[in-house]
C-alpha cells in the first residue's frame, strides 16, 4: 500500500468516524466532545451567560456552530471578532477560566487541536452542541448579580423559589422548574421573553447564573 493509498484510507476512517459521532450524538442527551469529556444543554446555559459578552468567545461559538461540523481555524476566529491574536487567545484562557469555576475542570463545548505540521489552532463544534447552544443563544443572554435578583423579586417570593430555575418577564415570574432546559421550555411554549435564572438555596450561594 503507498503513502497516496494510506492517505485515502485514513480520510475514509475519519469520515466514518465522524459519521458515527453525529449519530450517537443526535440520539444522545450527552456528548462527547473530543479531549474536553462529556457535556450537556444544562451546561450550556450555565456557561453561556457568563462568557456571552466576550467578543472572541462570541466570535469562537457563532462561527463553530455555523460552520459544524466543520472545523474553523484561529486566523478565521480573530477575523470574525476583529481582535488581535493576543486579545483572542486572551479571550479563550477567560472561556477556561470560566469553565473551570463552573464545572471543576477546564472544558469547552468545542473540540480544539492545534496542526502538527503547520502549528495553525482548529475549532469544531458537534453538531448537536451547536443546536443546543444556537437555543441558548437566540434569546440573547445576560449575567446579573444576587443584588439584582433580590431587588427583583419579592423576598417571600425568593424563599419559595430558593434553589428553583424561573422565568421572569418584568415582575412575572412566568416559568418554575429544576432545570433550566425545563424552564426554556416553558418559556418557548408561552412566546414570550424572560430572563431565566437560578435563585440561590441559601444566603450562603454567591453565584447565580442566568439566560434571556
Amino acid at each position: 500500500m503507498n503513502s497516496g493509498q494510506v492517505e485515502r484510507r485514513l480520510d475514509e476512517i475519519e469520515r466514518l468516524t465522524q459519521e458515527l459521532r453525529e449519530l450517537l450524538s443526535s440520539r444522545a442527551d450527552v456528548v462527547h466532545v473530543h479531549g474536553q469529556g462529556s457535556w450537556r444543554a444544562d451546561m450550556l446555559a450555565l456557561l453561556w451567560p457568563r462568557v456571552a459578552h466576550l467578543a472572541g468567545v462570541r466570535a469562537l461559538f457563532e462561527l463553530c456552530a455555523a460552520r459544524s461540523p466543520e472545523d474553523v481555524t484561529f486566523a478565521e476566529l480573530v477575523a470574525r471578532s476583529g481582535l488581535s491574536e493576543r486579545a483572542q487567545a486572551n479571550e479563550h484562557a477567560r472561556l477556561s477560566r470560566v469553565a473551570r469555576e463552573l464545572f471543576t475542570k477546564k472544558t469547552w463545548p468545542i473540540e480544539n487541536w492545534q496542526d502538527a505540521r503547520e502549528g495553525i489552532m482548529h475549532y469544531r463544534m458537534d453538531p448537536v452542541v451547536a443546536r443546543w447552544w444556537q437555543e441558548v443563544a437566540a434569546a440573547g443572554t445576560r449575567l446579573h448579580d444576587t443584588e439584582d435578583v433580590a431587588s427583583a423579586i419579592p423576598s417571600d417570593a425568593v424563599d419559595d423559589l430558593a434553589g428553583k430555575w424561573i422565568a421572569q418577564a418584568g415582575e412575572d415570574v412566568i416559568a418554575v422548574g429544576d432545570s433550566p432546559d425545563d424552564v426554556i421550555a416553558q418559556v418557548r411554549e408561552s412566546g414570550r421573553q424572560a430572563v431565566v435564572r437560578r435563585i440561590p438555596s441559601s444566603g450562603r450561594e454567591a453565584d447565580i447564573d442566568l439566560v434571556v
